[in-house]
Parts: structure tokens; C-alpha cells; sequence
């Protein structure tokens, strides 16, 4: 039983833990099965779009994503204050301008403003990292 613990020793958390995760497995495959037997019913267009959106990623796209990543959170570092938390606030957290401009007691054209020009700045690093 030594070999079946988590890392705090405990044997039934470890069971619960790996249980969950081939049941996360299991509906997984059982979900693909399905969408692959009705994408037959849509046209070779249809189903190409398809496939691209749930081919699972290489390694080299993975990497790609991640470098993206972080350098737009260093970008979005030097913005002002504002303007960086309500970019985040609107793009990471999925806020609108309106439930952004009750947090921030400011008017939601402020905040629409505010989220255009940290975009726009962010555009333009951007482009000097990834297009020299």
C-alpha cells in the first residue's frame, strides 16, 4: 500500500484523486466518440473546421502559447495601473465595461477607454517583439 498514498500519506485521498481522473478520462473519450459519429453528418468543410478545434496541441505549439503568454503579461506590467487592471479585468476575468465602471465608480466610456489604449499599446510591443 506504500506506493497508493498522496503526498500527504493518505491512502483514500489517492484512490478518490486517481478515481476522478480516469472518470474525467473516461467521459472524455466517450465525448469524442460522439462528436466523431455525428461529424459524419456535416460536410468535409464542417468537419475540418471541427477537427482543427479539438486536435490537441504539440509541444512546439504549446511552447509558442506559453512564450506569447508571458510576454504579454510583462507588456500589460508597464501599462499604468489603470489601464493594465482594467485590460485584465475585461479580457482575463471576462467583465464588461459596464460592471468594470461600477467596481472602479468611473463611467463605462472611461473604462472603454481605457481597455482600447492599453490594447493599443500592447499592440505595438507586440509587434516590435514578434515582427523586429
Amino acid at each position: 500500500m506504500d506506493g497508493f498514498v498522496d503526498s500527504e500519506g493518505n491512502a483514500l485521498d489517492f484512490i478518490a484523486d486517481e478515481t476522478a481522473g480516469v472518470e474525467e478520462t473516461v467521459i472524455h473519450s466517450m465525448m469524442l466518440d460522439r462528436l466523431n459519429a455525428a461529424l459524419l453528418l456535416l460536410s468535409d468543410n464542417e468537419q475540418a473546421l471541427i477537427r482543427a478545434r479539438i486536435t490537441p496541441k504539440g509541444v512546439d505549439e504549446l511552447i509558442i502559447e506559453q512564450e506569447r503568454s508571458e510576454l504579454l503579461h510583462r507588456i500589460i506590467a508597464t501599462l499604468p495601473e489603470i489601464q493594465g487592471r482594467r485590460f485584465l479585468l475585461y479580457y482575463e476575468y471576462d467583465f464588461n465595461y459596464y460592471e468594470i465602471a461600477e467596481m472602479e465608480h468611473c463611467t463605462a466610456q472611461a473604462v472603454r477607454r481605457s481597455v482600447v489604449l492599453a490594447r493599443e499599446k500592447i499592440r505595438a510591443q507586440m509587434k516590435k517583439y514578434l515582427c523586429p
